[in-house]
């Protein structure tokens, strides 16, 4: 962001750049509004608990490898 900023000539209004840090805060987590996600979503996706992730002892083997949790109370 510090290297592309002062590339933009033209900016459609002027502001300061505000980085990130190194971590996301809770505030820049905002749960998804349900609208955004396709028809038929189970709600145990929507919460924010963690319920994927990827595996694999390559790049690729994770890209490719997504691990899914459901809920106990979502199979029962």
């Amino acid at each position: 962001m510090q290297r592309l900023k002062p590339k933009i000539s033209h900016p459609d209004f002027s502001m300061a750049l505000s980085l990130y840090g190194k971590n996301f805060l809770a505030t820049d987590l905002p749960d998804l509004p349900p609208n955004d996600l396709p028809a038929g979503m189970p709600e145990w996706m929507l919460n924010e608990e963690s319920w994927a992730d990827r595996q694999g002892s390559s790049s690729d083997l994770k890209r490719r490898t997504i691990i899914i949790r459901a809920p106990r109370s979502a199979i029962q």
